[in-house]
């Protein structure tokens, strides 16, 4: 058999040999025309080459408004993670161009949601492109592969910290439960929250509040109407999600309302960059779990059935800041 040259083909070609080895391992970095010619001098050279694959492009799909910081943080070091393995990568927002949206799902590989918000997409893509791969992240309801927390875990959690320091007359949660975005995620976490706080506490009085996610000023107006119809505010609040937390940790600011003294307050979620993050008590999980996982499935991709999804749920931790008062503790002294 002959031996071939591949230090020739590359002399012969007039390119360096880390652009033959490119070609040959199929990598990035080489212009189409360059590669064309390489695979033909290597198929002449008895080392048979097939054209070149066609890149992978995956969609990651999320709102990239005011309210999603930690989401588009998120999205932005999965596409850093994976642009290097050499796949295409989109951006787009089904919410506010749902024709681009399709447009690139048709065509894509894999759709990456942060979060999908509607039940009703999924089989709409599955129609459109029947082999592509959709991953939800932080919500477990829907999708091929779902990568959230525990949610209805991390509700209760939050339940029987407030219990524990005595939160058993008035409390409230925060969760979006109507419009356009709802959350699945919020809406267990809330679920969770109910259920044990009404257990271990069956005449506390709690108040769940429909917190909007539009814009700012529709959320400042909530908030404010809100406190103005609590004669005695509630001595605390848990917020299912980590903007409603930072809006309601700034309102009280303002108005004056202090934090634990006069209302305790418990968040969910933190942001991947610590400086982003006020302080204050929250559940929450390591945000970059999310992004390992979604990375492992995009470079290993699972043969799935249509009724068999893979769901991966993270555990949620307690970070104690002191923003929730120990009431039981005040009381007996």
């Amino acid at each position: 058999m002959q031996r071939i040259n591949f230090r020739k083909i590359a002399e012969e070609l007039k390119v360096s040999h880390m652009t033959l080895y490119r070609v040959i391992n199929n990598s990035a970095g080489v212009k189409d025309s360059t590669r064309a010619r390489v695979i033909e001098a290597l198929n002449r050279h008895g080392c048979y080459m097939a054209e070149q694959k066609k890149r992978k492009t995956i969609v990651f799909d999320f709102d990239e408004s005011d309210l999603s910081f930690y989401m588009r943080d998120l999205m932005s070091l999965l596409i850093e993670r994976v642009s290097i393995h050499d796949f295409a990568c989109v951006t787009t927002s089904h919410r506010t161009n749902r024709r681009k949206f399709l447009q690139e799902a048709e065509k894509a590989e894999v759709v990456v949601f942060g979060p999908m918000y509607e039940k009703t997409l999924l089989p709409l893509l599955k129609d459109l492109n029947p082999e592509l791969l959709v991953i939800n992240l932080l919500d477990d309801t829907i999708g091929d592969i779902a990568i959230a927390s525990d949610d209805f875990q991390s509700g209760k959690a939050a339940a029987e910290y407030f219990i524990q320091n005595g939160h058993t007359e008035h409390v409230a949660v925060t969760a979006c439960l109507s419009g356009e975005q709802v959350k699945h995620s919020f809406v267990n976490r809330a679920k969770g929250f109910l259920m044990e706080q009404r257990f271990s506490a069956p005449k506390c009085r709690i108040d769940l509040l429909d917190y909007p996610l539009i814009t700012k000023d529709e959320n400042r107006k909530f908030l404010d109407r809100t406190f103005r119809r609590w004669k005695k505010l509630p001595s605390a609040i848990f917020c299912t999600g980590s903007y409603m937390a930072d809006q309601i940790f700034r309102c009280c600011s303002e108005k004056g309302i202090r934090i634990p003294e006069d209302l305790s307050l418990l968040g969910y979620d933190k942001p991947l960059s610590p400086e982003k993050a006020l302080i204050y008590d929250r559940i929450y999980f390591e945000p970059e779990q999310i992004v390992n996982w979604a990375e492992f499935f995009l470079l290993n991709r699972p043969v799935l059935k249509a009724w068999d999804p893979i769901h991966v749920l993270l555990e949620a931790k307690l970070e104690i800041h002191g923003s929730v008062k120990n009431i039981r503790k005040e009381n007996m002294q």
